[in-house]
């Protein structure tokens, strides 16, 4: 062993260094290692040891000590505590403590110090203090340089920690909510009596307050009010009893414990008009007139209510089929017929027959009447008349009479409304401009409300509806409204759970039907209807579209038969859990690499340059704009690049494994994605190249723009579930591709959902399968036999093409199998690359195994996943780890992102509150752990920003096509750096931006006209919004700027020709295009104010005839509008308690990027409506003024507004 007698220091003495260690750890060390902590405490003993020191970051340092006669060294990774001035050891991670062998000492003297010492290791709570001389070593340690390996190893260790920390955050998510009990679920049918879905709801068990208990008896002895609080903290009250009741009782004695929210709920019980006029409607619908009418008859003192029908042309099968379905049973059926003769006639054909031996009815006024309980009877006496009388005498008339039938089962309940009431009263209620909230479940609509006046204002526009009548009118003295109320304790706990609850919207429910535990079984109960939930019940929605949907319906209503207990319900988090672990697989392949199939990185040398960008390889040879390669692209380019885009499909082509791509707002991204694989393909038609993004409506994008009547060289295909994809994704779907193959082609189902993706519910929209890339393929074959055809082969041309248009099953299977075998693009986005599904996907088309078409689902019969290309777009918007899972895959990365916009995880500070609610010792440490700079700052912006890249693999797009040049100039300060290369309009931006030609596609002419507000030649605007913010839950809102966007709309409507520049557009056919040049994007920082925005939204929409896209910043990011409103929120004062307070807090708006992203949507008109002073006073942490700077700009070349309150013309 390396024991040594040279003395350093030449004091002659080592340095002692005591490390502390916990029970705990001494277990952990020795279960992970061959050899233990009390062996190598007896080598230790009484012996000096050279030992090397390495920082490793700012909290932990490594103590290398090399056995050499043992052939080992061990690395002791050391936290100080500044309590003890001594280590405390660290053990349990990838890269602490642990034995290494054989022994690899670190080279680069600039990152370690090498000492002589004397290690004693002691129990961490023993009483023992080190010399000086190791607080001093310790502090000389701390000012040395990380070294390139410790680096990485951080690196990976807090991508790890990422994925730990999301994994417990996915756990808490997936913790069951205890029940109390559950109604029975309720059907909805539609207007064919066909049930379409069932809600079911649960109620939760919820702790009781003492502190309510005693406002109740407050309420009950002063002013005789017998109501009580439920366990959410709602109570119901007349309107005086909420103001001179419960209002004077919490300012008198419990204003410190219980707060009233500000509005007032009124929930409206909706009533049918009348059932006859329901079923009128149904009949109507089917083009059948009824006549319904609903009568009490009465026989031996008991009434009986019987619905009559006449209906003369309805087949009696329909009425039959229908009104059983709607629970009713036929009791009797009247027919009357009318004889069409004298009545002396009709008569003596009586007599004729009594004499015959057969007997007519005696008719009154020539009409027979005939009372019976089957219909059939009645047809066989027409048929009887008709032969006496003839086929054009009689007449007949029907009346059904219908009775409902006693309900089979108690469990069953139905719905008195159908599913075509609830979607027409959605229409109607969507035009209202203020939210109104429509729960089916328990058949009602109800709105909140702040003042007397805002509420009638309110009721009476739903009242004006006239579809439905209320069980009680809230004008009743008698009405009870909602009163909403919270304790101030609570508050936190209760907004975590209403947190949770919208973070869970439109995910399946189970619950735990196991009869043991070894077997465990789970019923679904439907997806979780955020809206009609709170954090005392929860409701699912079940619909019925198809035979699987139904089975599970059976199922739940089987189990419940029964009256089966249910103690709790558990989401279904699957498609998450199963992207933690793509992750950790993708973390495993460049860390831990195996030979099993895709058990580690195509590009061995990803684990290296994915985290340290100096580590990829440069570009050698000459791509500058006077080389021949530059000259060669250009003659040979597909679509009109300029330099900028050119320079970096250039360096994508050529970098050897790694290429980074710079792309500001507007600067044709999709360009260079689509330009570059056009280029690649057109070299090689056998490339294989993976196109990824975060979002499926990006991938779809860029797909779309690879369409192109030139060629049909490029083929993509699109991986991943097909219900998720926009239209342009849908046509290159395998699912679509097979389904018009083969009618009786059963999609795969895909388990890539997830939270992030189930924030809205999916529409169900009718696919086309004849819209697909092969028969588009065929479509483009056929017409270009006709471009080129020969006059002697024009027929054979002609039936060739209607062949290729209208194919036969055997030539559908002949083309796409051409099209599989030469798939050479495939689309996706970078979560589902990671599953198995994608894996399947994948040797669907590139495996021609034979094995593998024996037997698909033998893995070891599987090729390995490997692209020559994989392309990543919008990769600063991906976490870290993410970026590994399409990466992986590819011999060569070329990843395009802006990391000017806005990062993954912008916000350390919810991230970190996320996890501090955990409140368990691992999620605490994490918090820690976790540094500000990784949750705040994109992989992308450190592989570009890394000083040691090498210049040649990294490009910037400059030169952008959005935006006129005065919006422009508001948003080219972000982009002004030392590493940044500028952001300037193109020059046909230039030249035509100002050109009153609208179809001009650089025209960003508008054309407005509104005196004082906006002219021509403006392009931006400032409403200042003096007036203060207010906390809600963990947002804001800004009352008042709710109300400056809503004049800004009225002045924008009633300018001087709008009309016709909103008209201009109404020639494009495709709808989803025309809409993206008609709406007025409204976006804000703040997604409470998006609430607020929501009654602003409708206004415009119904009373103003103009279309809007209300989102989040973060959320419109990648959009773009002609018009973009902007509301900050933030000001520099705040409502508290009523009590307006100074607030210097700049919040959300605080970071550049998504100031950037905000600024940078509008192509045409940006407003910004805020408060001036307060943002044009900050500065951002580097002592930018951002805000100011763009201030400076809109006064300068637009318009600022100093009150929002002079935007008053239209008293808005």
């Amino acid at each position: 062993m390396a024991i040594l007698h040279e003395d350093i220091f030449g004091g002659g003495k080592a340095i002692e260094i005591i490390v502390r260690w916990h029970d705990i750890l001494i277990t952990d060390f020795n279960r992970s290692n061959t050899t233990t902590i009390e062996q190598i405490k007896s080598l230790l003993k009484d012996v000096e040891y050279k030992a090397y020191f390495l920082k490793v970051n700012d909290k932990e340092q490594k103590i290398v000590i090399p056995f050499e006669a043992e052939g080992f060294q061990l690395d002791l990774v050391v936290v100080w505590d500044a309590q003890t001035f001594s280590y405390k050891a660290a053990v349990k991670s990838k890269k602490k403590s642990k034995i290494v062998q054989p022994i690899a000492l670190p080279q680069d003297s600039k990152y370690y110090i090498e000492e002589v010492c004397k290690l004693i290791f002691i129990d961490q709570n023993e009483s023992r203090f080190p010399i000086i001389e190791q607080k001093n070593l310790y502090e000389r340690i701390n000012n040395l340089e990380i070294a390139p390996i410790a680096k990485l190893e951080n690196d990976r260790e807090i991508w790890y920690k990422w994925i730990e920390a999301q994994d417990l955050l996915l756990q808490r998510n997936a913790q069951p909510f205890k029940v109390r009990k559950y109604h029975h679920p309720v059907e909805f049918n539609n207007e064919k009596g066909i049930t379409t879905k069932y809600k079911f709801k649960v109620d939760l068990e919820v702790k009781e307050s003492r502190e309510y208990k005693e406002v109740e008896e407050e309420l009950l002895n002063e002013f005789s009010i017998k109501e009580t609080f439920d366990k959410e903290g709602n109570i119901f009250l007349k309107f005086d009893d909420i103001y001179r009741g419960l209002d004077a009782v919490i300012h008198k004695k419990f204003n410190q414990i219980i707060e009233r929210e500000k509005s007032i709920g009124a929930i409206l019980k909706l009533k049918p008009i009348s059932i006859s006029t329901r079923f009128k409607n149904v009949f109507k619908a089917l083009n059948f007139d009824i006549d319904c009418k609903t009568i009490e008859i009465e026989k031996k003192e008991r009434k009986t209510v019987l619905l009559e029908v006449t209906a003369n042309k309805v087949p009696f099968e329909t009425l039959q089929s229908y009104f059983d379905s709607q629970n009713y049973e036929l009791k009797e059926v009247v027919g009357e017929f009318l004889v069409l003769c004298n009545s002396d006639v009709l008569e003596s054909k009586r007599n004729e027959l009594f004499e015959k031996g057969q007997v007519l009815p005696k008719p009154s006024n020539n009409v027979f009447k005939i009372t019976t309980e089957n219909e059939e009877d009645l047809t066989v006496f027409n048929w009887t008349l008709k032969k006496i009388f003839g086929k054009d005498k009689v007449r007949i008339r029907k009346k059904y009479y219908y009775q409902k039938k006693r309900v089979e089962s108690e469990n069953k309940v139905i719905s008195k409304f159908t599913e075509e009431f609830w979607n027409d009263i959605k229409r109607d209620l969507y035009f209202l401009d203020f939210n109104v909230v429509l729960n089916e479940l328990s058949d009602t609509i109800s709105f909140d409300f702040e003042t007397n006046e805002e509420f009638f204002e309110k009721f009476k526009k739903i009242r004006e509806i006239n579809k439905f009548d209320f069980s009680l009118s809230p004008t009743d003295p008698e009405f009870k409204f909602k009163v909403k109320t919270n304790l101030v304790k609570t508050k936190t706990e209760k907004q975590v759970l209403q947190d949770r609850i919208h973070e869970l919207a439109n995910v399946e429910f189970l619950i735990d039907t196991s009869k043991s535990e070894k077997i465990k079984s789970y019923l679904s109960i439907g997806k979780l209807n955020a809206y009609e939930s709170d954090t005392t019940s929860l409701t699912f929605s079940l619909a019925l579209r198809g035979k699987e949907d139904n089975k599970t319906v059976d199922k739940l209503l089987d189990y419940l038969e029964d009256n089966k207990p249910i103690r709790e319900v558990l989401p279904n988090l699957k498609g998450d859990q199963a992207k933690t672990n793509w992750l950790k697989q993708a973390m495993a392949k460049i860390v831990a690499p195996t030979d099993r199939p895709n058990g580690k990185s195509v590009n061995p040398r990803l684990g290296e340059f994915i985290f340290d960008s100096s580590k990829s390889e440069e570009i050698f040879k000459d791509i500058t704009p006077q080389s021949e390669e530059w000259e060669t692209i250009r003659k040979n380019e597909l679509l009109q690049l300029n330099d900028s885009q050119r320079k970096a499909i250039l360096a994508a082509l050529h970098a050897r494994d790694l290429c980074l791509l710079q792309g500001p707002p507007g600067t044709g991204k999709t360009t260079v994605i689509a330009e570059l694989i056009w280029q690649m393909i057109s070299k090689n038609q056998n490339q294989k190249i993976l196109l990824t993004s975060e979002t499926n409506l990006a991938v779809d994008n860029a797909l779309e723009k690879l369409l192109n009547k030139e060629h049909t060289l490029v083929k993509p295909l699109r991986f991943g579930k097909d219900t998720k994809f926009e239209e342009e994704g849908k046509k290159y779907s395998i699912n679509r591709i097979m389904k018009w193959l083969d009618d009786n082609f059963v999609p795969v189902e895909f388990e890539d959902d997830s939270l992030e993706e189930n924030d809205e519910e999916e529409e169900l929209i009718q696919d086309n399968p004849y819209n697909n890339a092969i028969q588009i393929w065929m479509n483009r074959i056929a017409e270009k036999s006709h471009q080129k055809s020969n006059h002697k082969y024009e027929a054979a041309l002609k039936d060739w093409a209607f062949e290729l248009s209208q194919p036969t099953a055997s030539v559908k299977r002949l083309f796409k199998d051409k099209y599989f075998k030469y798939a050479n693009v495939i689309g996706s986005t970078c979560s589902s690359s990671g599953s198995n599904d994608f894996a399947k996907s994948y040797q669907f088309i590139f495996n021609n195994k034979e094995a593998f078409k024996i037997d698909a689902a033998n893995k070891r019969n599987w090729i390995n996943v490997e692209f020559d290309t994989v392309i990543m777009d919008e990769a600063s918007k991906a976490t870290p780890p993410e970026m590994l899972l399409p990466l992986c895959f590819g011999k060569k990365s070329i990843v395009i992102g802006d990391h000017r916009q806005l990062p993954p995880m912008l916000n350390e500070k919810e991230f970190k509150e996320a996890l501090l609610e955990l409140n368990t010792e691992r999620a605490l440490k994490l918090a820690e752990e976790i540094d500000k700079d990784f949750v705040e700052t994109s992989q992308f912006e450190r592989l570009i920003l890394n000083p040691k890249v090498p210049k040649s693999i990294a490009a910037r797009l400059n030169i952008q096509y959005r935006m006129h040049p005065k919006i422009n100039n508001v948003i080219k300060q972000f982009y002004t750096g030392e590493t940044d290369e500028g952001l300037e309009p193109a020059q046909e931006l230039i030249t035509h931006a100002d050109s009153e030609d609208l179809s001009n596609p650089f025209s960003r002419y508008h054309g407005l006209i509104n005196q004082d507000f906006i002219k021509p030649d403006v392009h931006t605007i400032w409403i200042n919004v003096d007036e203060p913010e207010e906390l809600v839950s963990t947002s804001r809102v800004n009352e008042k700027e709710v109300e400056a966007v809503k004049r800004a709309l009225i002045y924008l409507k009633n300018a001087e020709g709008f009309e016709e520049y909103f008209n201009h557009f109404n020639s494009i056919k495709d709808e989803d295009k025309r809409l993206q040049e008609q709406e007025i994007g409204i976006i804000s920082f703040y997604g409470q104010q998006l609430k607020k925005l929501i009654d602003v939204k409708k206004y415009a929409q119904k009373d103003l005839n103009i279309p809007i896209r209300l989102k989040t910043v973060d959320k419109f990011q990648g959009m773009e509008r002609n018009i973009v409103i902007v509301s900050t929120v933030r000001s520099n004062k705040i409502l508290k308690a009523g009590l307006i307070e100074k607030n210097h807090d700049i919040g959300f708006a605080k970071a550049p990027e998504r100031l950037n992203v905000a600024l940078s949507r509008a192509r045409r008109l940006l407003i910004v409506v805020g408060n001036l002073k307060f943002f044009e006073s900050y500065k951002d942490k580097n002592g930018n003024a951002i805000y100011k700077n763009a201030i400076e700009i809109i006064r300068q070349e637009g318009i600022i507004i100093d009150d929002y309150k002079k935007l008053n013309k239209y008293n808005a």
